[in-house]
């Protein structure tokens, strides 16, 4: 079990590393398993109504570790915009959005979307 917040922003890392190194190698087996691990933590911290620590970590390290469409970037920007309201009260979320402007790119489209 997860105890702290540094444990749980190394696990949503890990998961993440694990995405990225069976993505580079393609393993589709590891790469889905790294997938699934990592919805099951985000969808655990949500249903607990805490924001996850080291979500901006698992955003810059998901969207400079990977390239174009892939299921981790949906994941992340699909989990962003579902609780944008709490990250965007977050201290540094504007900087991030500069920082990694694919995410803020897709975190857009997905915000047009909820609202149409």
């Amino acid at each position: 079990e997860i105890n702290t917040n540094e444990d749980y922003t190394n696990a949503l890392l890990c998961h993440a590393q694990i995405y990225a190194f069976a993505d580079i190698y393609d393993i589709p087996p590891l790469r889905s398993l790294a997938l699934h691990k990592l919805k099951q933590l985000l969808i655990d911290q949500h249903q607990r109504q805490q924001r996850p620590p080291g979500i901006f970590d698992l955003i810059k390290f998901g969207y400079a570790n990977t390239t174009g469409r892939n299921n981790l970037r949906s994941l992340i920007s699909e989990y962003a915009a579902c609780v944008i309201e709490d990250l965007s009260a977050i201290e540094g979320f504007r900087d991030l959005l500069e920082e990694a402007e694919s995410f803020a790119a897709d975190l857009v489209s997905l915000l047009v979307d909820r609202l149409s």
